[in-house]
């Protein structure tokens, strides 16, 4: 009952750190999050006291917070840079990572150049440069790293798909430098595409 009193306690603690960092959350969503938080502080005492793996921790997180917690053990020292680089493709379509996190980008930035071409799971970027992208998000939001080369995609973004509920979105759309596209990835069926959303022109309506 202890245990059960304190996970409401800090969830709700939580939920309400959630609202005023961004009162635009719908509460569904707001909900998610602070689950997969409190699954992540959870995960994070094992791991730092030594009672699991840097690995074993990532898979008791939930999608919200998993990239984040990823790169947070990785620069504390839970695990080597190339063992995240390694993860991180997997790691992001796993997750729900907050796409607007300028970390994250610069995680994107390294793979993409020691790779030295863009980062895929196994099928090809689409021939043509530039590269049409689309992005579908409520207009309070700041543009992400996350794209998509299929405008479908983009409208379920757009009413609401990365929030799990409905919202009254807008689909973005530009044009990218194939040079400048850092990764495509298809596991999710999204056709996504990772690009700083500095380099995408006429990202407009």
């Amino acid at each position: 009952m202890a245990q059960l009193q304190a996970y409401a306690e800090r969830t709700q603690a939580i939920q309400e750190q959630l609202r005023a960092a961004n009162p635009t959350l719908p509460t569904l969503t707001t909900i998610i999050m602070a689950n997969d938080t409190y699954a992540m502080e959870h995960a994070e005492g094992l791991l730092h006291a030594g009672e699991i793996t840097y690995d074993e921790a990532l898979t008791l997180c939930g999608s919200y917070t998993r990239v984040q917690a990823a790169l947070r053990w990785q620069l504390e020292g839970h695990a080597t840079r190339a063992h995240l680089l390694g993860r991180w493709p997997e790691l992001w379509v796993g997750g729900d990572p907050d796409d607007t996190d300028p970390r994250f980008l610069q995680v994107w930035l390294e793979l993409r150049t020691n790779r030295g071409q863009v980062v895929t799971d196994g099928v090809d970027l689409p021939p043509g440069d530039p590269v049409t992208v689309y992005r579908g998000q409520r207009p309070v939001d700041l543009l992400g790293i996350a794209w998509t080369l299929d405008r479908r995609v983009a409208e379920k973004f757009a009413d609401g798909a990365g929030m799990r509920v409905a919202t009254a979105g807008e689909v973005y759309q530009g044009r990218v430098p194939r040079q400048h596209v850092l990764a495509y990835l298809t596991a999710r069926h999204e056709a996504e595409v990772i690009v700083d959303p500095r380099q995408v022109q006429g990202g407009g309506v």
